[in-house]
């Protein structure tokens, strides 16, 4: 294939990974291979394999089911066992998981992974359910498939 040909196709598949299949959100971590080029007289080669090569890069984003991930927080609430109720009630609503409840000294530690998107406006919660006598801590863990709501 000509390399002013594979160029537009790859730039092509470039521009339209940008946009991703759900539109506004880029793809990561892919790999593409251009088989082949087919060009036809008259036309403009360069610009007709940059749209093929795109359009041909959405259908098979449509066909391949992708998926949106969110990242997943670790996070580590530290609060009075008096209060460990409703901060665990409040977890679950935020669709976090808990891994686990320990002791550490006085209070417990709840151990969660929650949606980063989820995470927003939890430390004035957390005050507020706990009487401010409550903290946490948290990291990033992982991506998984984003939920809607």
């Amino acid at each position: 294939m000509p390399p002013n040909l594979v160029q537009a196709a790859l730039e092509g598949v470039r521009e339209a990974s940008q946009a991703g299949p759900a539109g506004g959100y880029p793809l990561e971590d892919i790999d593409v291979t251009v088989l082949s080029i087919e060009t036809r007289e008259g036309a403009a080669p360069e610009v007709g394999t940059k749209i093929a090569a795109s359009n041909a890069f959405r259908a098979a984003c449509r066909d391949a089911g992708p998926s949106l991930l969110e990242p997943i927080m670790a996070v580590e609430v530290v609060v009075p066992e008096e209060f460990l109720g409703p901060v665990i009630g409040d977890l679950n609503q935020r669709r976090g998981r808990i891994d686990d409840v320990s002791v550490r000294g006085v209070n417990k530690s709840i151990h969660a992974k929650v949606p980063l998107q989820r995470m927003f406006g939890y430390s004035t919660d957390l005050r507020s359910l706990s009487q401010g006598r409550a903290n946490y801590t948290m990291q990033f863990a992982e991506y998984d498939t984003a939920q809607a709501g």
